[in-house]
């Protein structure tokens, strides 16, 4: 293929190839002859494709939508078509590597140079999703980093192209089975959530140095994604900054509607974590220093060049013309290291000595409180039977009764997370309604919701067929309650902090900041946001903002 022209472009070299084809360095080749020729990256498709059927005609559709986008953070295409029966595509030519070929050479990355890439990979996603396309194969083989930080997402809307093909062809793969989202695993309609799937993979990947789930096969993969559990990048890399781990862990969601509503809620989460090492005095790293940093295969902190300063000057520690202060003399070092040596072993002790089972107890209660009702199932069951007695056993018993009422709610909610053209055949009539309403509520009609919700509440009682259904109508009607009056007190606040003396007003708005710190429901998620944007205007008031917010 080297000297092929298709089109006005000529093959130099080939770059890579895959199971959808092979990519080359291509020249365009000018009429006028004006100037150096333009470099692109020419992926070149198999003749055998165009036999398939409707083929041609998805590729066209799709070539017809990546014009439309233009933007920094995504390779542009310039050209696409036919010749001789080879199908190709022109791109922009990338020079820099893939965050695969970065992480096959360095292994793990600092979270904060994970946050820097991903800041740009949500921009290129929202501008994709905003003209309708989801990339559909997100990973770090599609992620290039170039010299000066920037970040360029390609292979957009590629993997559509394929989508009639079997997933596990052997000669191509429509999406690369360790960055699929679960509904892709189970055949379903992708949505712009589903490329927030893949992206939480791709950060799991960078910021632990692994994926979060293994296998030996593809149909073991797709398995592992629709019901795997995997472990939290911080428990890997304790590190990684808890907001960071949660949005990680929120990302990859099985279920779409848990996911974050879209990439720019997930940009802004990830500029508020950015900030918030800012201000904590902790690095962090800026696109161009990135780019060189992970180019060169160094610590974004310079710590593989490690050296000695005194006074200002670099010298050698073993300069004997040098005053050596007593606490570098080899007696002081002895008795720190002697020091060390027994506070590991205390430390040691420490960590081995069994929690009391009241302690246990207050664990599963906190993890309960949080939401998390699997793990804590899985801890109350690892307490022995035979250490609970009286009030621990009555305790033990409540919390076992509680798991297992929001278990039984997650299940339910399940079932009704997919769209109404998708309802099951044998819904029961409460349910109907009952997802109805949670339709009304995500398109914003809370009134309408909370009516429907009450109908199904009055209507359905002591039905014991519908018992499940009435009560996730009650829970969400109480839920949408709390909701709308917490965000009411938030705002409140927000305008009296607004109207006091600057100290007073940033005293109490990061105090509203601290309470809503963990908070992960969406209630919590908007209140934090407009928490942050308060004590923003506070520090650095525009010119043209007004004393108070609302």
């Amino acid at each position: 293929m080297i000297g092929k022209r298709l089109g006005r472009w000529r093959l130099v070299r080939e770059l890579g190839r895959g199971g959808m084809g092979r990519v080359y360095l291509a020249e365009e080749e000018r009429a006028d002859g004006d100037g150096p020729p333009r470099q692109a990256a020419v992926k070149v498709l198999s003749p055998a494709l165009a036999q398939e059927a409707g083929f041609v005609h998805r590729f066209r559709r799709e070539i017809e939508a990546l014009r439309r986008l233009d933007h920094p953070h995504i390779v542009r295409l310039f050209d696409a078509g036919e010749a001789d029966g080879w199908y190709y595509c022109a791109m922009e030519f990338v020079d820099g590597q893939s965050l695969e070929q970065v992480v096959d050479r360095r292994g793990r990355m600092p979270w904060n140079e994970v946050v820097a890439i991903a800041i740009q990979t949500c921009a290129a996603l929202k501008h994709a999703h905003d003209h309708g396309i989801v990339h559909r194969d997100l990973k770090p083989a599609n992620l290039f980093l170039q010299q000066d930080g920037t970040v360029k997402l390609l292979d957009f809307g590629i993997a559509k192209v394929f989508s009639e093909r079997r997933l596990t062809a052997t000669d191509a793969v429509v999406g690369t089975a360790d960055y699929l989202s679960p509904e892709q695993a189970a055949g379903k309609p992708v949505t712009p959530r589903s490329d927030l799937y893949s992206l939480g993979v791709v950060l799991y990947l960078l910021l632990t140095g692994r994926t979060p789930f293994r296998a030996s096969s593809t149909a073991e993969m797709l398995h592992k994604h629709r019901f795997g559990r995997y472990d939290p990048p911080r428990r890997i890399v304790p590190e990684i900054p808890h907001d960071l781990d949660r949005l990680v862990c929120e990302l990859m969601e099985k279920d779409p509607m848990h996911r974050p509503a879209d990439a720019a809620v997930v940009g802004r989460a990830l500029e508020r974590i950015h900030r918030k090492a800012a201000r904590s005095g902790q690095n962090t790293t800026d696109q161009i220093e990135l780019g060189k940093t992970i180019a060169n295969g160094d610590s974004a902190d310079g710590s593989d060049d490690v050296r000695f300063v005194y006074g200002g000057d670099e010298r050698s520690e073993e300069d004997p013309g040098r005053h050596v202060a007593f606490y570098e003399t080899p007696l002081f070092r002895a008795a720190m290291l002697m020091l060390l040596i027994a506070a590991g072993i205390a430390l040691l002790i420490w960590g081995l000595w069994p929690d009391s089972v009241e302690d246990r107890l207050g664990e599963v209660a906190a993890l309960v409180a949080a939401g998390q009702y699997a793990d804590a199932a899985e801890m109350l069951r690892e307490i022995p039977r035979e250490d609970l007695a009286g009030e621990l056993a009555s305790r033990a018993e409540a919390l076992e009764e509680e798991i297992e009422a929001n278990l039984a709610v997650r299940r339910a909610r399940r079932r009704v997370a997919a769209p109404l053209n998708d309802i099951p055949p044998r819904m029961t009539e409460a349910e109907r309604f009952y997802r109805e309403g949670l339709h009304l509520y995500a398109s914003g009609k809370i009134e309408a919701a909370r009516r429907q919700w009450q109908l199904v509440v009055t209507a359905f009682a002591n039905v014991p067929a519908e018992a499940e259904w009435v009560r996730l109508a009650e829970e969400a009607l109480n839920r949408s309650q709390t909701e709308s009056q917490a965000e009411k007190s938030v705002r409140e606040a927000i305008r009296l902090a607004g109207g006091e003396p600057p100290a007073a007003g940033r005293r109490r708005l990061e105090a509203l900041r601290e309470l809503y710190r963990n908070r992960t429901d969406p209630a919590g998620q908007r209140a934090l946001d407009e928490i942050e944007q308060a004590l923003e205007e506070l520090t650095s008031p525009s010119e043209n903002s007004p004393p108070g917010r609302y």
